[in-house]
């Protein structure tokens, strides 16, 4: 009876062990997703940046919702502009935030760029 009981708490701790792996292993990969996100919606910025550069300097841009991400929209965006104290903005620094859930755990992952005025 004895060993029996042993066998079986080995049996659920191994299981135990095996699954809460693979729950962090998951949240290892939506981290990599969401950074990646994160990423592309910076390059998304600079882009804007590069295309209108007095427009993106001059009119500052609202925080905020920047759309959902991933298969099922699993990523939520968020997106906040800190500009320079000075009249002329020359320097802007963007941090774009990925949220999901995950389990009833929310998880984040917060990607930042500093993006300045280049005039030649």
């Amino acid at each position: 009876m004895i060993a029996v009981a042993l066998v079986v708490l080995v049996l659920v701790a191994a299981v135990s062990v095996t699954t809460k792996s693979a729950r962090n292993t998951r949240v290892v990969g939506d981290k990599l997703g969401a950074t990646r996100f994160a990423e592309i919606k910076l390059d998304e910025v600079l882009i804007d940046k590069e295309v209108e550069v007095e427009d993106f300097f001059d009119n500052q841009r609202s925080d905020g919702s920047c759309g959902t991400y991933g298969t099922d929209d699993k990523y939520s965006c968020e997106i906040d502009y800190q500009y320079n104290d000075v009249a002329d903005a020359d320097r802007v620094e963007v941090l774009v935030t990925m949220s999901w859930l995950e389990g009833d755990q929310i998880y984040e992952v917060a990607v930042n760029k500093v993006f300045t005025k280049q005039i030649f």
